[in-house]
C-alpha cells in the first residue's frame, strides 16, 4: 500500500482512565514507532479531558456519541464509512465491533480490558451462556486479550478460537515516573512525614470495591499505628462512601482527592490497596510498581500474574477482612519484606513495557493486512 494505512480507534470513554492510557499510548507509540505507514484517528463518545489531551498531541477526533446502544452503532459505522479506513481497533466492546462491520469496516482488531463476564450472573448461574461471547467475538478479525488470566477464560468458558485470541500485555514506560515530591505532597494533604499513609486509586465504583477500602480502615483503626487513607477518584459510590466517612469516629482521617491527584498519592503513600472484584491488567498498578510503592490486591484478572513469586505474593490475597488486616500492617512494617517487594516489582516491570506492547500490536495490524492484499 503506497499510502499510509488508515486507522479508527473507537473509545467509548472521556475521562481518562485504564482504557484511555492504553489507548493513548498505543496511538502515540504507533505514530512514532512506525511514521508514515500508519495514520491513526480516534472516535470518542465524548468530548472530555481524554479528546484535549490526544487533541494537544495532534490526533484527529471525531465524536460518536452513545445515547444508546444501537445509536453509538450506527454513528461509529457513518463514521468508518465516510473515513475509508484500512483498519479498525475497537476499545468499546462488542458493540463498537458491529458499528465498524456496519460500516464496512473489514479489518476490526478488538481488545478485551478486562472481563467484566467473569462475574456475570448469568454467566455464572449458566455457564453454556458465556459461550455468547465466543459467537459476538466473531464480529471481529482477531481479539486481544491483555491478560494471559482473561484469554484462558475466554477459551475455556466464552467459547473463543485460539486462532482469533491473542495476548498483548498492557505495559508501561522503561523509566521511571516522575512524581511530585513526597515531602510536599504530604504537607499539602496535612499529612506528617512519618504517619503510615494508605491509598486507593480508581472509579470509586462496585468494580473496584471502595467501601472494602473504607472497611479495612476501620478495623485498622481498632489498633495503632494511627495511619491515614487518602482515596483518588470519583463516581457513583462517592456520596454514600463521604457519608459513612463523615460518621465514623474516625472520619478525619480519611481525605478523598480527585483522579489527577494519584500521581501524589503514588508518591506520598507507604501502600497501595486494589481489592478489586474484577481486573485485567490495571495501569495503576504497574505505575505502583515502577514508583517502588508496595501494594496489596486481590487475585483478579491479569493481577496474578503481575504479583506472582514469592517476593511479590505478600501483596496478593483473596478479600477477607481479617486476611487483609493482617497483610496490611506487616507490608507497613516489615522493612526487609519491603525492600525484597520493591526489588521483586523492578524486575517483573521487565515484561510490562510500553514499546514491546506497540510493537506486537503493529506486528497484529501488518499480519491481518497482509492477507487481504
Amino acid at each position: 500500500m503506497s499510502r499510509p494505512v488508515r486507522i479508527a480507534y473507537l473509545l467509548d470513554g472521556g475521562a481518562y482512565g485504564g482504557t484511555e492510557r492504553h489507548v493513548r499510548d498505543l496511538i502515540l507509540g504507533v505514530r512514532d514507532r512506525a511514521p508514515g505507514e500508519f495514520e491513526p484517528e480516534l472516535i470518542l463518545a465524548l468530548d472530555g479531558p481524554f479528546a484535549t489531551m490526544m487533541r494537544d498531541r495532534g490526533v484527529s477526533i471525531q465524536i460518536a456519541p452513545r445515547p444508546s446502544a444501537l445509536s453509538y452503532a450506527r454513528g461509529i459505522a457513518r463514521r468508518v464509512r465516510s473515513g475509508a479506513y484500512d483498519l479498525v481497533h475497537a476499545h468499546s466492546g462488542r458493540v463498537a465491533c458491529f458499528g465498524a462491520r456496519l460500516g464496512g469496516a473489514r479489518i476490526v482488531i478488538e481488545t478485551r480490558h478486562g472481563l467484566i463476564e467473569r462475574v456475570n450472573p448469568h454467566y455464572l448461574r449458566r455457564a453454556r451462556l458465556a459461550s455468547l461471547e465466543g459467537v459476538k467475538s466473531r464480529l471481529a478479525t482477531r481479539s486481544i486479550a491483555v491478560c494471559a488470566a482473561d484469554r484462558d477464560w475466554l477459551l475455556l468458558h466464552g467459547g473463543f478460537s485460539e486462532r482469533n485470541l491473542v495476548v498483548i500485555r498492557n505495559g508501561i514506560e522503561a523509566e521511571a515516573p516522575r512524581l511530585p515530591d513526597r515531602a510536599t505532597v504530604r504537607a499539602n494533604w496535612g499529612i506528617a512525614p512519618d504517619v503510615p499513609l494508605l491509598g486507593f486509586g480508581g472509579r470509586l465504583v462496585a468494580q473496584k470495591q471502595p467501601e472494602r477500602v473504607i472497611e479495612l480502615f476501620a478495623a485498622l483503626c481498632e489498633t495503632p499505628p494511627a495511619a491515614r487513607l487518602v482515596l483518588c477518584g470519583d463516581g457513583p459510590l462517592q456520596g454514600a462512601l463521604l457519608e459513612r466517612v463523615h460518621r465514623a469516629p474516625w472520619g478525619e482521617r480519611v481525605q478523598f482527592q480527585p483522579p489527577e491527584a494519584v500521581s501524589g498519592l503514588l508518591s506520598a503513600a507507604d501502600l497501595l490497596l486494589a481489592p478489586s472484584l474484577h481486573e485485567g491488567l490495571p495501569y495503576l498498578l504497574l505505575e505502583a510498581m515502577a514508583a517502588g510503592l508496595p501494594l496489596l490486591a486481590t487475585p483478579v484478572g491479569g493481577v496474578t500474574e503481575l504479583l506472582s513469586g514469592p517476593a511479590l505474593e505478600p501483596g496478593l490475597a483473596e478479600w477477607d477482612l481479617g486476611e487483609w488486616t493482617h497483610r496490611v500492617k506487616r507490608l507497613l512494617t516489615d522493612a526487609p519484606l519491603r525492600a525484597a517487594w520493591k526489588a521483586a516489582a523492578t524486575e517483573r516491570l521487565g515484561d510490562y513495557r510500553s514499546d514491546a506492547m506497540v510493537d506486537a500490536t503493529l506486528a497484529l495490524y501488518r499480519t491481518e493486512l497482509a492477507r487481504r492484499v
